[in-house]
Formats: structure tokens, sequence, C-alpha cells
């Protein structure tokens, strides 16, 4: 499906990709991206997470908010469409100390030093809600 959205230049701040451009699970260092692309002298390493839960209000309050916050209506926005909350990951809320996904936060700090480390390079996270 996204590989499908990067080829008809589907997914915002991202160029259009010929399919020639377009690989997949690549392995760079220690970890495995979903895909890099190249086009035009810019090397793009792409990773997507699936976000399957979204809500039109928050199901969770944060610490020092009331229960009654949960209640509420939804929110519409400017063009009178609710505005979402996506949960990313989804499932089991270990405490706040804790790092809900370590391999998903390995990924985007690894993609933020690729990001500063060279020019002609674009790191992405591509979230499928």
């Amino acid at each position: 499906m996204v590989r499908t959205a990067l080829e008809n230049g589907w997914v915002d701040s991202l160029p259009k990709f010929d399919k020639k451009e377009v690989k997949g699970e690549i392995t760079v260092d220690e970890s495995r991206f979903d895909f890099k692309c190249e086009k035009d002298g810019i090397t793009y390493y792409i990773e997507v997470k699936g976000v399957p839960n979204a809500a039109a209000v928050d199901a969770q309050p944060t610490k020092g908010e009331s229960k009654k916050k949960q209640n509420e209506e939804p929110v519409n926005d400017s063009e009178g469409k609710f505005q979402m909350i996506a949960y990313f990951p989804d499932g089991y809320r270990k405490p706040t100390e804790e790092t809900i996904s370590p391999r998903a936060l390995k990924h985007v700090n690894h993609l933020a030093r690729l990001a500063n480390s060279q020019e002609n390079l674009v790191c992405a996270l591509v979230f499928v809600i």
C-alpha cells in the first residue's frame, strides 16, 4: 500500500517516485528500513508504522487531567471533520517511565542520526492510519 502511495506521489512532503527508484527492506548499519528511494541525487530512507487505533477524542487522559475530559464531545476542524487522535503503538501500555516500543524508538533515533550526518539524504516516518 505504501509502495503504491510512493509511486503515485500520494505521501505529503515526498516526491512521486518511479518504480525503479523504490527499493524495499533495506539494511543500514544496525537497522532495516522499509524503503530506500532515490530521486534527483537525493536518497530517502522511509520507515512505515501502522496505526490501527484512532479516536475522535483522546481516550487516555494525560497525567493531571480529569476523567471528565474523556467524556468531551469530538472536536470538528475548520472543514467540519472530526479531529482524530491516532495512537502508536496501540495495545498494552507499559508504565510511563518505560519505552512502549524500543524497536520503533531505535528506528526513529537511527533515522535522526542519518538525517543529521549526510547531505542529500531525507529520512521519513510514514504513519498508516
